[in-house]
């Protein structure tokens, strides 16, 4: 068990090397919208320490849609990417099911990430 700035930091269960804060506040949110063409749209805006653990993106259409992620401030996107190449889906193949521990595709329009990502402050040491 690590310990920084007075908060105790716990192995995360899933994934032992990331250390989590043993207090913390979960957050879920269900959004349904309708995009149109170039429409860019915050999935997650957090601040302060944490991790994202889970996310996940219902739709019909993924092959027009990218996954952009920037974490720790940083002045340019860690990942940017179309959302089919990031969930796997090899290119110029349409969707098929995936599933393993970070990825979860359902075909009929269902992509979850469970990769544990840091939105503000990077993971200890």
């Amino acid at each position: 068990m690590a310990k920084t700035d007075d908060q105790v930091l716990l192995s995360d269960p899933n994934f032992p090397l990331v250390r989590l804060p043993s207090e913390y506040d979960s957050h879920r949110s269900t959004n349904c919208l309708v995009l149109s063409e170039r429409q860019e749209y915050k999935l997650i805006d957090a601040k302060g320490p944490g991790c994202v653990r889970h996310f996940s993106i219902n739709t019909d259409a993924p092959d027009g849609l990218e996954i952009e992620v920037t974490c720790y401030g940083a002045g340019q996107s860690h990942i940017k990417m179309k959302m089919q190449q990031f969930f796997g889906v090899l290119l110029g193949k349409q969707p098929y099911r995936i599933e393993s521990a970070p990825i979860k595709l359902l075909p009929r329009y269902g992509y979850n990430s469970y990769f544990p990502i840091f939105p503000s402050t990077p993971p200890a040491k």
